[in-house]
């Protein structure tokens, strides 16, 4: 998939702004959009614009895959067996 430009509009306190976004579908260019947001503001409008010559006020959206915690490693644990049944070792 491709990266395309959009222009996404967003309304807030202070009137709207708008601002352009690198993103391969619509719906990822307001992810990546909310990340410039101020408080307050919502997307009022996302238009796909030419991408010859854009440049972008903000990075493309991250993966979900980036964007989840990591599980931690797996080590070998060491048990605690004194707790254990001597009958059942």
């Amino acid at each position: 998939m491709s990266m395309r430009f959009f222009k996404v509009a967003l309304d807030g306190p202070h009137g709207r702004r708008e601002i352009v976004v690198p993103s391969p579908t619509e719906v990822q260019a307001g992810d990546a959009a909310a990340v410039e947001a101020r408080p307050g503001e919502a997307i009022a409008r996302i238009t796909e614009v030419d991408s010859e010559y854009q440049h972008a006020d903000a990075l493309p959206p991250t993966t979900q895959t980036a964007q989840m915690p990591q599980p931690p490693s797996f080590e070998p644990v060491e048990h605690d067996r004194t707790n254990l049944d001597q009958s059942r070792t």
